[in-house]
């Protein structure tokens, strides 16, 4: 299901690497260095269509 994503709004990443893998396809693929941030809170950032971006503590986007 869509749901919709609010600048400023705190999120969680999908924990299940299977499933976020798959989240992906058609979103610029699965890379390796997006593991580290599974099941992690983040702050939306900027949304673009059906791109969200999201910022973590660690300062990444």
């Amino acid at each position: 299901s869509f749901q919709t994503f609010l600048k400023g709004e705190r999120v969680r990443v999908e924990a299940d690497e299977s499933r976020a893998s798959r989240l992906q396809k058609g979103h610029g693929g699965w890379n390796s260095k997006m593991k580290k941030y599974l099941g992690k809170v983040g702050i939306v950032k900027d949304k673009r269509l059906h791109v969200v971006v999201v910022q973590f503590a660690d300062g990444k986007l």
